[in-house]
């Protein structure tokens, strides 16, 4: 492994660490997610812009009880194809053949700070409004994996070059480093099981100083269906606590008090007999 992916693998690890320094108790939900992503492809003569299925999941980290900022940190994992374009990835289709085909898997791990505000009416009295609109931004960091997509012999030899040329190529010069922003729509349906609906912008930011132009080639968009469920449900509310019945108890009197014999008592006379 080179300098450069050390460097990308630490900064995420710390990054991830941080997000998760947090005590066990501040846990709130996890959300299980599917989606679709579009990767912005500029290059001309290339593939179309991939559009890509996703599958992934996050968890949500709360600083205070009821506060309006949490942490959200999340992997989605996506494959595609790409080759090799004189030393620069670019999309191919899945077919594509001639050893310039690598088929590679991304895993796009995001951090982001979210804000959350609740509207609408109650579901359950005297608990959060039913709606949720929020809104985040955070770094977040695409990993990406290559394999032979051509296993073609006559062209084995030209496909390990070309695979080491598109893997060279995601991890220099921090081409794994993607800034996201997002916004959200959340309803509570019941109890702890809440749908969401979000759409995420990544933004290839070394575009800026390798010179890559245009400077949106690469970036992504992402829109997300999923299912948020409560980690630590809900406390009852002082209302709710205060209609708990409380069993009753015996008093004292009626657990001393004697309990009669209502059996006839046995009469151990034996009668006699006329002589």
């Amino acid at each position: 492994m080179n300098v450069t992916r050390r460097i990308a693998l630490s900064l995420c690890l710390a990054c991830l660490g941080w997000s998760l320094s947090a005590q066990v108790n501040l846990l709130d939900s996890a959300i299980g997610r599917f989606g679709v992503i579009v990767i912005n492809n500029t290059v001309p003569n290339s593939a179309p812009d991939p559009i890509l299925n996703t599958l992934g999941g996050a968890v949500t980290i709360t600083f205070a009880d009821d506060f309006w900022l949490h942490l959200e940190p999340g992997l989605d994992l996506f494959w595609t194809n790409y080759g090799n374009d004189d030393g620069r990835a670019v999309p191919v289709e899945s077919e594509a053949g001639d050893g310039n085909n690598v088929f590679v898997l991304g895993f796009l791990l995001d951090l982001p700070l979210m804000a959350s505000w609740h509207f609408g009416t109650m579901l359950y009295p005297e608990r959060r409004q039913r709606f949720t609109v929020g809104a985040s931004l955070g770094p977040a960091f695409l990993f990406r994996a290559g394999f032979k997509g051509d296993t073609t012999a006559a062209y084995a030899d030209k496909m390990v070059v070309n695979q080491a040329a598109v893997l060279d190529w995601f991890w220099q010069q921090g081409r794994w480093f993607y800034p996201s922003a997002s916004l959200r729509f959340e309803a509570l349906l019941q109890d702890d099981f809440t749908f969401v609906l979000g759409v995420r912008g990544f933004l290839a930011v070394s575009n800026l100083w390798t010179g890559l132009s245009p400077a949106l080639d690469h970036a992504m968009l992402h829109v997300v269906l999923g299912m948020r469920i409560a980690i630590h449900p809900v406390a009852p509310t002082d209302s709710e606590a205060a209609n708990e019945t409380v069993p009753p108890t015996a008093s004292p009197d009626e657990d001393s008090a004697p309990v009669e014999d209502s059996a006839p008592a046995e009469n151990d006379e034996t009668p006699t007999t006329g002589s």
